[in-house]
């Protein structure tokens, strides 16, 4: 199929995200902005033009326009109707795309992808649903892959960096009713959606096929204020899929309890890393060059400006206490880097690292000593019922894990990987120096059973019973 060109009409945070899902199939052959600032530089490689050259750019390459921008959107298509010039809109955060006409936004799609249709009658075919791409879908996909299933991902927001480890090919979603269309039309086995949001999987739930829920994130247990209309949907997420998935336990209890969801139609499975993340290279450690503390902190965070929003995510005042009492503290998120970047030039402890992810990720916390899942009071309810990826992504790196959460102080006591850690104690930084000392081998996530690889079985087998 012949690839189509598109124009991104806005250079900023919007525009630059949405190349990724566009660029699956379209090829981006310009950026366009108001801003003069912006005209000549470039974004994602590709060059930003004045929108004076719009006109001849888009008539001369029949490239699609795809407005990308949240607060301006409507003055941009009346720029764009006064040079008679037709467009999308992407103004929302899963990137679905609207046509405008006489003041109304009418859902329209981009592109629209071929139904599916299993090049082997005898295999196994998963289709992944999801706004954005999400580190424990990629791990499930990429085991079952492994054992032979055919796994596929549809999405809204944009592609996985796993890309093809994890899926056999991506596709990206313009509007809901295409989705449901192509759902309908295609040939897979099951729907695994994840949950974020549950509009998803209530829309999948009007297809012709199997449905899993995996419920990893839960709103009504998290949130402070949960509207009418989550609830709902939690509700028939949750009642009406065909399977359901928690990522602990205690969510399960809850939501068992909460909604009087049948166990049999359940399955536990944590958010483990791959098994191949636990053979990846060890680098030096730091802290043998200047015996100092070295700690690593990997995850979503808020910065100063949204701390009173969302005061669970807001780690600053624990990162400053250890860094302020000689341990160094290593970052690495791919939330609020400018703020993150400030904090590190404020205290010299505080290191921000960037943003990666999977084996890159697990290769660069071999460096470090210890691994932080030390969260706000204010997250400790939630924190004690989840799954922390970074639980497991540090014992997969050879970490020590410090904790003040009492699930995971429990687990981790229990396997003599770490321990407890209150950074406002006189003992923090003994108990840190003791963790240091710790040896956890680059097999122990393989022998403890913590790995996506060593539940597989368990996952396909849900999928085939449902």
């Amino acid at each position: 199929m012949d690839r189509k060109k598109c124009i991104i009409f806005g250079a900023g945070d919007r525009g630059t995200r949405l190349y990724k899902k566009l660029s699956l199939d379209h090829d981006v052959i310009a950026y366009s902005d108001n801003d003069p600032n912006l005209w000549g530089a470039q974004r994602n490689h590709i060059g930003i033009v004045p929108p004076a050259e719009l006109k001849k750019l888009a008539e001369d390459t029949n490239a699609a326009i795809v407005i990308a921008n949240d607060e301006h959107y409507l003055d941009i298509a009346k720029q764009l109707d006064d040079l008679a010039l037709s467009y999308y809109i992407c103004n929302n955060l899963d990137h679905l795309s609207y046509v405008l006409e006489e003041s109304v936004l009418y859902p329209a799609a981009i592109s629209r992808p071929e139904a599916y249709r299993k090049p082997n009658k005898e295999k196994f075919a998963v289709l992944f649903v999801q706004n954005m791409p999400c580190t424990r879908t990629d791990k499930i996909a990429e085991a079952l892959k492994e054992k032979g299933v055919l796994t596929y991902s549809a999405h809204t927001t944009g592609p996985s960096d796993a890309g093809e480890r994890a899926f056999c090919k991506e596709y990206p979603i313009w509007t809901y009713a295409d989705l449901l269309d192509f759902v309908n039309e295609s040939e897979f086995d099951v729907i695994h959606c994840s949950n974020t949001p549950d509009i998803l999987v209530n829309i999948l739930l009007h297809s012709n096929k199997k449905v899993i829920h995996d419920c990893h994130d839960v709103a009504t247990l998290h949130k402070k204020r949960v509207s009418l209309a989550e609830m709902g949907m939690e509700l028939i997420a949750n009642r009406q899929a065909a399977g359901v998935i928690y990522p602990t336990e205690q969510i399960r209890e809850i939501m068992a309890r909460s909604y009087g969801i049948k166990k049999e139609r359940t399955l536990v499975v944590g958010n483990y890393p791959l098994s191949a993340f636990g053979r990846t290279e060890r680098l030096p450690k730091l802290s043998a060059s200047d015996g100092a503390i070295h700690c690593v902190y990997e995850g979503a965070l808020v910065s100063r400006e949204h701390a009173k929003n969302m005061p669970r995510r807001f780690y600053e005042p624990i990162f400053v206490q250890l860094a302020q009492l000689g341990v160094h503290v290593h970052i690495y998120s791919h939330r609020a880097p400018d703020y993150l970047r400030q904090l590190d030039d404020e205290y010299e402890n505080i290191h921000y690292e960037g943003n990666c992810s999977g084996r890159e990720l697990i290769t660069r916390m071999t460096q470090y000593d210890v691994g932080l899942i030390c969260v706000p009071w204010e997250d400790i309810f939630y924190a004690e019922i989840a799954s922390a990826n970074k639980v497991y992504e540090y014992l997969a790196a050879g970490l020590p894990v410090a904790t003040n959460v009492k699930t995971y102080a429990e687990i981790i006591e229990a396997n003599q990987c770490g321990g407890t850690l209150d950074w406002e104690s006189d003992d923090a930084v003994a108990r840190l120096r003791a963790y240091q000392k710790i040896f956890i081998p680059m097999d122990f996530c393989d022998t403890h059973g913590f790995t996506m690889d060593a539940n597989v079985e368990r996952i396909l087998e849900f999928y085939k019973k449902v």
